[in-house]
């Protein structure tokens, strides 16, 4: 099978990489082909890592289309069955680009921004966004990993997540 994983794992780095790091070799264990899009370039283990930036796009759309054609023909050439995407920032980049319409994603939510906010008692404009952004990538999402219990409920009762599409792990 080739799972694209989609995450902030860097070479070096530990904390938010280690999941996925790890789980990219755990899969590589098993026979699967995977490539990881994330925060670092090159090739470690048989797994190739494509740099690609999340958070930020190129304002000058001619600038974002070459920057980008090598990336885009990597992951269309790869040809994934499965994404794997960790953590709310990626999903939400994950879900936007349309280089994976069609292809099931596997949501590893690691944890909730408005989940934590929550316990603040602040209800900002901005705190709003955040829980219809991550009420719309639970709802696209075709699988939910959960960190905890209290999460998994956490998105069932405040997101309306289907029951049957989350698992706690």
């Amino acid at each position: 099978m080739n799972i694209c994983i989609v995450s902030n794992f860097k070479q070096s780095g530990y904390g938010e990489s280690t999941r996925p790091g790890q789980m990219a070799a755990y899969l590589k264990s098993f026979g699967h082909n995977i490539l990881h899009i994330c925060d670092w370039q090159g090739t470690a283990d048989g797994i190739k890592h494509i740099k690609i930036e999340r958070e930020t796009w190129e304002p000058n759309a001619a600038k974002r289309f070459v920057s980008f054609v090598g990336d885009y023909a990597a992951i269309k050439l790869f040809n994934p069955d499965l994404i794997y995407v960790h953590q709310f920032n990626n999903a939400r980049w994950a879900l936007q680009t349309k280089l994976f319409k069609g292809i099931k994603i596997v949501f590893d939510a690691h944890t909730s921004k408005y989940f934590e906010q929550s316990h603040f008692n602040t209800d900002t404009e901005a705190v709003q966004r955040v829980k219809m952004q991550e009420k719309e990538i639970c709802d696209r999402a075709d699988f939910i990993i959960a960190p905890s219990e209290e999460i998994k409920d956490f998105f069932l009762t405040t997101y309306n997540t289907r029951a049957d599409k989350m698992k706690v792990v």
